[in-house]
């Protein structure tokens, strides 16, 4: 009886604090928006321009914990990020342009407070989407990539954290990738298929 009690608690905690929603403001107004599609699950756009990337989101010592697909519409750069099995996302910071501008403290690392992008998950996810407008970067930004992520136990709490980079040349103390925006061009009317 005890047991089944238990279990009837657990789901129907489960069932009130599971599904949430929310909203991500970026850091301050002089920074474009940045956005989560999902947290549950990978958004995609309608239409993609030019040749998506893939990188990898490795630890201190490069082992590959999960994956960043890159890629953009009109009007958007998507930051579609899937964990390995067992890792969950805690959260990350993105910072996306000119490499010179990678805020830096007077130590010469990366000051990921300083990062334009910012989001903690309320609910860990192994798979999201982050999304940043496109029009105010530069058509190759730099981008660093810095997520925390977990493993967890039975009851959902952390037992095992890792601090992540998207996969790319060593930038002071964390890493840093490059992406070229895809050019979108006028689509083109395909014939009609004949008729038999």
């Amino acid at each position: 009886m005890k047991t089944q009690l238990f279990f009837t608690l657990t789901l129907l905690s489960l069932l009130a604090f599971g599904c949430t929603s929310e909203v991500v403001q970026p850091k301050t107004s002089a920074h474009p928006e940045l956005w989560i599609g999902t947290e549950d699950g990978l958004l995609r756009p309608d239409v993609t321009c030019g040749t998506p990337i893939f990188v990898d989101l490795v630890d201190a010592t490069n082992t590959v914990m999960g994956n960043v697909e890159v890629l953009n519409d009109n009007k958007n750069i998507y930051f579609l990020v899937t964990m390995n099995h067992g890792w969950l996302l805690q959260g990350a910071k993105i910072f996306a342009g000119n490499g010179l501008n990678i805020p830096k403290g007077n130590s010469g690392n990366i000051q990921l407070e300083e990062f334009p992008f910012q989001w903690a998950h309320s609910r860990m996810t192994g798979l999201t989407t982050y999304i940043i407008d496109k029009n105010a970067l530069p058509s190759c930004p730099d981008v660093v990539l810095f997520a925390q992520a977990a493993q967890v136990n039975m009851w959902g709490n952390p037992v095992t954290t890792r601090e992540l980079w998207g996969a790319g040349s060593t930038v002071l103390n964390g890493q840093s990738f490059n992406y070229c925006i895809g050019n979108c061009g006028v689509s083109q009317a395909t014939p009609d298929a004949p008729n038999i």
